[in-house]
């Protein structure tokens, strides 16, 4: 069975952004229903200030995200899966817990991580993550890669659950793509304001737990919704 390309319609893409297909997990965030539906800001509803609209904004996607989330891995998986939510600190974790069902040749992984950026001065404990997949690991095309976080190390994501195979190039912010770039800084933008509502779905194309691609989205201090797309 092949697996569907995912693509997103973003309110605010960049001519550098890598172009998305269509296909069955394929929905656009700025259709949801409610104040970001036509516009890319929060703030629609006249006579409200942002501060009284984003909180119901935020819980509105809260609810309804994770189940478009899991209707689209479902579409991109070719066997039965056991998505499980942990709640870890500030963060939400879908969990695709594929072991646990007999004969299924997908592997453990994350399908998406969402909830409010927190602040996380502390040092990180480099010799547990030393003992997470050893010091070194690549993919199964030997491209080095590294053990990134879904959700930033500062802004309290934690690591287990949390860490995920990543291209060095967007996980380090380094290279000469643009578009790579902007990962990293939409992590500081989440540290910017802790609070910020923050998401990362990933998007996968066969049965392991290398995501071929990662969705990031948030909301701005404006109002706006951002999401982008990077390639992994």
């Amino acid at each position: 069975m092949p697996l569907p390309t995912h693509s997103v319609e973003r309110p605010d893409v960049h001519p550098d952004a890598p172009a998305g297909g269509g296909g069955p997990g394929y929905f656009r965030y700025n259709r949801l229903p409610g104040p970001l539906s036509g516009s890319p800001t929060l703030s629609g509803t006249s006579r409200k200030t942002l501060a009284e609209v984003e909180p119901a904004v935020i819980q509105r996607l809260k609810n309804e995200l994770p189940q478009k989330w899991c209707a689209a891995y479902d579409e991109m998986t070719a066997s039965r899966n056991n998505i499980v939510q942990v709640t870890l600190e500030t963060y939400d974790y879908l969990f695709d817990f594929a072991s646990q069902i007999p004969n299924n040749k997908v592997e453990d992984r994350l399908v998406a991580v969402y909830g409010m950026s927190g602040s996380n001065l502390g040092p990180r404990d480099a010799a547990r993550m030393k003992g997470w997949m050893g010091s070194h690991f690549t993919d199964r095309d030997g491209r080095p890669m590294d053990k990134g976080h879904a959700m930033s190390h500062r802004s309290g994501g934690g690591l287990d659950i949390n860490l995920f195979p990543q291209r060095p190039q967007v996980n380090r912010g380094f290279g000469k793509c643009e578009h790579d770039l902007r990962f990293r800084a939409m992590e500081r933008e989440t540290l910017k304001r802790p609070g910020t509502f923050c998401f990362i779905r990933f998007i996968y194309r066969d049965s392991t737990w290398f995501p071929a691609k990662i969705e990031y989205g948030l909301i701005r201090a404006d109002g706006s919704l951002w999401v982008e797309e990077f390639d992994n």
